[in-house]
């Protein structure tokens, strides 16, 4: 199978019917929404159900079961990790590693800078010294206290000019110095090589620019809360990094892997990230993926309040786009619907509400328990495929019924294409088997032969 921004329309038809498991109107609707100018590159660029649902033309709620089934497609997945935004998602793991090159870059240079002063101290006592050195800092002049050694290295010049004459000016890295109208730009030669050789001669200092609109990164310091109850700690040394120091507490968590607040973050923002229809934690050691609680999650990554609001915001906001919560109409409080919950009339315990549809999120203006009543609704289209679809024949049996069927024990709708009468139900939750042409329990009481069809249903 070719990478998924490479599918064709016909490649996502195939896919949408041997993998994805939906009812057979979903499926119609899906495979007529993909026309010749639908690929994979078109469907990877749909972020949520709304896009999806401009981009095939189908119901949202069919449009929320797709993305889904997009979800748990391993080429799918691939391919959005591996596309343009794949960098974004990386920005905390290269913040970490820049600055643990920062802090061994101070480290060589502390060393190194004791080393020259060292060597300094000692060719000092051979090197002829020369008159001071005048200096043009942004316009201003300034004349160096210290007479300097002309073989001094350009880039020991440059460290020892930040420190003795810039450290008014902050944390100053990176200068640019000119003299005689030449850059000095080869820091492992000497400063007499460039002509700085007498009070005569003047070294301007230029700063070097950042992008503009843009403030430098700064990265919180995480450090874990050992007195929060939600934390056991633990000496078992971090999952990810193998941090093992006394110094570096880490959590144990609900699985048994340890992790360090760093660690933990770094997850953290690498899931928001590289996943953009994330919501649920696991733990990230190969062949665990046990499932964590958000709450001590953010407590172990060290979130601050506006970290733990920016997270928790995504996660509903998600959650609500991929159709796994709802929004009460009456409160606006986000819902949950159990699974073996098998209908659409629902209310809400937080506010006790009128019932509603929840699929369409409108008032209920039926008396059943599945078609609410609202013509907008998906459910008017189901109760309208149910009435009005053609009658097929049993393959094996002269048996006629009605093509789509809801399931008795769910409802959830199912289209009949071929092979014998013996249904099972496609619901995860369910797989209810039952006999598609009389409706009772599989196997029914005529088993594999002809039994008395149930008329159309009335939901």
């Amino acid at each position: 199978m070719p990478a998924f921004q490479n599918w064709t329309a016909s490649d996502l038809k195939n896919w949408v019917n041997t993998v994805v498991t939906l009812n057979g109107t979903a499926k119609n609707a899906i495979i007529q929404g993909i026309n010749d100018f639908v690929d994979g590159k078109l469907i990877l660029d749909c972020e949520n159900a709304d896009d999806l649902v401009q981009a095939l033309g189908v119901s949202k709620l069919t449009a929320s079961q797709l993305m889904k089934a997009l979800k748990n497609c391993a080429e799918y997945n691939a391919a959005l990790s591996s596309n343009s935004n794949e960098g974004k998602t990386q920005d905390v793991e290269q913040e970490q590693k820049k600055q643990q090159e920062q802090q061994q870059k101070a480290i060589s240079m502390f060393n190194e800078s004791n080393m020259n002063n060292e060597e300094s101290r000692n060719q000092q006592r051979t090197d002829e010294f020369y008159p001071t050195l005048k200096l043009n800092v942004g316009g201003l002049i300034k004349e160096t206290r210290n007479k300097i050694s002309p073989n001094m290295l350009v880039k020991d010049f440059r460290d020892w000019l930040i420190r003795m004459h810039l450290s008014n000016n902050g944390k100053i890295s990176k200068i640019t110095l000119t003299c005689s109208g030449k850059v000095m730009a080869d820091d492992n030669v000497s400063i007499k090589t460039y002509g700085c050789v007498s009070s005569y001669n003047m070294i301007a200092v230029a700063f070097r620019v950042i992008g503009g609109a843009q403030l430098p990164k700064t990265q919180k310091i995480r450090k874990m809360d050992i007195n929060n109850p939600l934390i056991k700690l633990t000496k078992k040394a971090d999952a990810i990094t193998y941090e093992d120091s006394e110094d570096e507490p880490r959590a144990l968590m609900p699985c048994g892997h340890a992790f360090t607040a760093i660690t933990m973050f770094t997850y953290i923002e690498h899931c928001f990230g590289n996943d953009f229809k994330f919501t649920d934690f696991v733990c990230p050691v190969k062949n665990c993926l046990k499932p964590w609680d958000w709450g001590l999650v953010a407590s172990v990554g060290d979130l601050s309040m506006d970290e733990f609001e920016k997270f928790s915001n995504l996660i509903e906001k998600r959650q609500l786009l991929t159709g796994e919560v709802k929004a009460c109409p009456h409160c606006a409080k986000l819902l949950d619907k159990p699974e073996n919950l098998n209908q659409n009339r629902v209310r809400c315990i937080h506010c006790n509400g009128s019932d509603f549809c929840y699929l369409c999120l409108k008032s209920w203006n039926h008396s059943g328990l599945q078609i609410c009543g609202s013509y907008s609704c998906e459910t008017k289209v189901i109760e309208d495929n149910i009435k009005n679809c053609e009658d097929v024949t049993i393959t094996g049996t002269n048996q006629v019924v009605p093509r789509i069927r809801a399931c008795p024990k769910c409802l959830t709708i199912i289209t009949y294409e071929h092979a014998c009468k013996h249904m099972t139900c496609p619901r995860k939750d369910c797989k209810h088997e039952f006999c598609f042409s009389c409706l009772g329990k599989w196997p029914c009481p005529s088993s594999y032969q002809p039994c008395q069809p149930a008329s159309r249903q009335q939901l």
